[in-house]
């Protein structure tokens, strides 16, 4: 089946205005946030919902590229030598264009470094095949030994789930003993930006190449559920036949920046608060559409459905035909979901393309734990986006407030009920469990985080967040020292910093152990440090 193709994409910048609108729905009920930080005025995109009478603390318990052929070698000198590393330890391979990182968690398992081996076979944004190996050849593997070190057949035996976290600048597995959560071993793919598009895009192409290069390295016990985890915002256009229309869009594209006062124009603040939970800023999906709808009308024009990153990548992992589907936060990043109706908003969609047939062109949004599809005798989950994937594997709860620094810096705590806030300050993500995560994400041009976040920390408890809990600080090791120590000192506690790049896939795997489980797994929550 075709996957992905693409076509040359229009620059043009119109000024928003010329689609069709219409539609208005009622204005709900809500609680007002007090934001207290002028410096966070500038929004780079988060949601919020309305309230829900019931919610828990997201449903965890913590205790105590390139096109790849069949045929083709992996090139050494683009991938480097993988070694598996002892117990705690990471091994790195640096090379100008990728790098590689293999971990054994534990030494229960050593990876060995298998081949490629025709799977699925993709049309990338160039019209390129791309086979999407690995998978296939990881079903129903038994570990390999590895110097002689013979593996017991229990461990053999061992049902695992995987979990694939993908980023503008790497693609990360992690794999996990199904019921205990033991780490088996991780994968790292990094890479640099795709070269000639521009900033806050992205190639799908690409993304599936690592994939594949990532997958076909994995040599492990029996695969009983993946899960693929991507960035909140991000955009993909689809044709008829899955076919990608043109590059990726994610939330640093500012190119629609002037979309979002157009769109709060047409609408209140207010209103975009309390119905779908977010005002209108560039990183989310609805002002992206709207940019491509006056931008780009032939593109428009040729759309039949539109997918996140992580959801195109979920369904090419799928030997059936995968059902379109997605979760609560995933949809409620988009700017066009409501939690408070379970649904989609007229009046939004009205005002991005009046004349446009909606139902089928997004996805229907399902539960954390649904199985879109499969591979072989493995289940492929629905996934989710990066904050539920950070809470499921730290363990956090309700009260705790994660702050993450990478290509953006966010704030974010964990609720029962949603915070409305037509500054767009807070944006309440819907979290898959039915609660939600208010969110405050910081000027790019902001120069001192640590300021930021305690910033945000504050925004949030003025609003009556639950902010009583920990506090973790995830991110690179250069970033996050000086955000912990200052966070400690202002705060008054100990801050947890977790420097691991591959957490968000544990949270993935973590994910895809529950689709089998029938509920959050009891795994020990990712180690961490503290400040």
């Amino acid at each position: 089946m075709t996957w992905l193709q693409t076509h040359t994409e229009t620059d043009e910048a119109n000024e928003p205005g010329s689609q069709q609108r219409g539609g208005s729905p009622r204005v709900r009920e809500h609680t007002a946030a007090r934001t207290d930080v002028r410096v966070l005025a500038q929004r780079l995109g988060p949601c919020a919902q309305r309230v829900r009478a019931e919610g828990v603390h997201c449903g965890f318990e913590p205790t105590a590229c390139r096109p790849v052929a069949v045929e083709e070698v992996l090139d050494p000198l683009a991938m480097g030598e993988v070694q598996a590393a002892a117990p705690g330890e990471q091994q790195f391979a640096t090379h100008r264009r990728h790098v590689v990182e293999h971990r054994n968690v534990r030494a229960e398992v050593r990876e060995h470094l298998g081949g490629h081996e025709a799977c699925r076979t993709a049309t990338d944004d160039a019209g390129t095949q791309v086979r999407l190996g690995g998978f296939g050849h990881i079903c129903r593997i038994g570990v390999a030994p590895v110097a002689g070190r013979a593996v017991s057949r229990s461990v053999a035996r061992m049902v695992a789930a995987v979990g694939i976290a993908v980023s503008p600048t790497s693609t990360v597995i992690d794999i996990r003993d199904m019921k205990k959560g033991r780490g088996l071993g991780t994968v790292t793919l990094r890479r640099s930006r795709t070269d000639g598009l521009a900033h806050g895009e992205a190639s799908t192409q690409q993304w599936l190449a690592d994939l594949h290069e990532a997958l076909s390295r994995l040599d492990v016990p029996e695969i009983g559920a993946v899960s693929v985890v991507g960035p909140l915002h991000s955009l993909v256009a689809l044709g008829p036949g899955a076919g990608a229309l043109r590059p990726a869009l994610l939330a640093e594209d500012r190119r629609s920046e002037p979309d979002a006062g157009w769109c709060t124009k047409q609408i209140p603040a207010l209103d975009w608060s309390t119905s779908v939970g977010s005002v209108p800023s560039f990183a989310l999906t609805v002002t992206k559409l709207s940019w491509l709808h006056r931008s780009e009308p032939e593109t428009w024009g040729r759309i039949d459905r539109l997918s996140s990153l992580h959801g195109v990548l979920a369904a090419a992992l799928c030997d059936n035909t995968p059902e379109f589907a997605t979760d609560r936060l995933t949809a409620s990043g988009t700017g066009l979901w409501s939690a408070g109706q379970e649904a989609y908003d007229q009046r939004v969609l009205s005002l991005i393309d009046a004349e446009r047939s909606w139902p089928g062109v997004l996805a229907r949004v399902v539960g954390p734990f649904d199985v879109i599809g499969s591979r072989g005798d493995a289940k492929v989950v629905v996934g989710t986006s990066e904050p539920t994937a950070l809470v499921a594997a730290l363990g956090a709860e309700r009260g705790d407030v994660i702050v993450t620094i990478g290509e953006r810096v966010s704030v974010f705590g964990i609720a029962t009920r949603a915070f409305v806030d037509e500054s767009g300050t807070i944006s309440s993500f819907a979290s898959p469990d039915g609660g939600y995560l208010p969110t405050v994400v910081l000027p790019i041009e902001l120069d001192e985080t640590s300021v930021g976040v305690l910033a945000a920390i504050r925004t949030l408890r003025n609003a009556t967040v639950p902010t009583g809990g920990r506090l973790f600080v995830c991110g690179p090791q250069h970033s996050v020292i000086d955000v912990a120590l200052r966070c400690s000192r202002s705060e008054g506690t100990r801050v947890q910093v977790c420097t691991d790049d591959s957490v968000v896939a544990v949270g993935a795997a973590r994910q895809a152990a529950a689709a089998l489980l029938g509920g959050w797994p009891t795994w020990q929550p990712i180690v961490t440090e503290r400040a």
